[in-house]
């Protein structure tokens, strides 16, 4: 019988965290899924570990391109009607996500993602949401939707294509803005659906030169030089109206 879900996991030498999201799967009240790990030829004991729980896993092991390649690596041996990235470290929200999310009818299914900035101290802590913006052309230009959060019908990649290789830590949003400016059509569900604590590569990167590299190029790729001009143009027209009225204020 196929899965209706397919949670796709990619590691590298992270047992830690590997273990926090095998509890969090593990304690799941609906059991209709397959867990994929894919683990970059770990040398901290992931690989031990994911032979030792192998009756509830499907793993490979081995070096690869970068986090796109192993996600794509991922979604060519799932087999769930619908699949959802939580690696190595981030969690389902709670218990009941997966039993509560049980309505998947679009490309794409969006929850909200619990941003972790430090476990001590949770008001320090923020939910991500989406559903209460218009996911177009703007939205996508300057952010991505959560994928921790996401849930994509695996027909999608079939019919889009898979993550862009080349990108080291925006080919989520690449991908994302690929697709649903070519109409892949989304739902959103008003809970949270995974935490993600703020400390992964993509966190460490975020306003780095690799971080606003890859966000050009996902501009080009995605978006016209008429787009992109226009664009800037009136960003910069609304952030000089925002200070204007920030110094009126004051």
């Amino acid at each position: 019988m196929v899965p209706r879900i397919s949670i796709i996991t990619v590691c590298l030498n992270n047992i830690e965290g590997l273990r926090i999201t095998r509890d969090s799967i593990s304690e799941q009240e609906f059991r209709d899924f397959e867990w994929i790990v894919i683990d970059g030829d770990s040398h901290d004991g992931s690989k031990e570990f994911l032979y030792s729980i192998q009756n509830e896993v499907t793993f490979i092991s081995e070096p690869d391109q970068g986090i796109y390649d192993a996600m794509n690596k991922g979604v060519n041996i799932a087999i769930g009607d619908y699949l959802i990235f939580l690696n190595a470290g981030d969690y389902f929200y709670n218990d009941y996500v997966l039993k509560k999310t049980n309505d998947l009818n679009a490309d794409l299914v969006i929850g909200w993602l619990n941003i972790i900035k430090d476990e001590n101290k949770s008001k320090n802590n923020n939910i991500k949401r989406v559903d209460n913006q218009d996911v177009r052309k703007k939205f996508l230009f300057h952010r991505s939707i959560p994928h921790q959060a996401t849930f994509v019908r695996r027909e999608v990649f079939e019919k889009y294509g898979l993550y862009d290789v080349s990108f080291k830590i925006c080919g989520d949003h690449d991908f994302f803005a690929r697709i649903i400016l070519a109409g892949a059509t989304l739902k959103y569900v008003c809970y949270p659906i995974a935490s993600f604590p703020l400390n992964g590569l993509s966190s460490e990167l975020n306003g780095s030169e690799v971080f606003i590299n890859e966000i050009r190029k996902i501009r080009k790729n995605n978006f016209s030089l008429m787009y992109r001009v226009w664009r800037r143009c009136i960003d910069t027209i609304e952030k000089k109206m925002h200070l204007s009225k920030v110094q009126r204020d004051f």
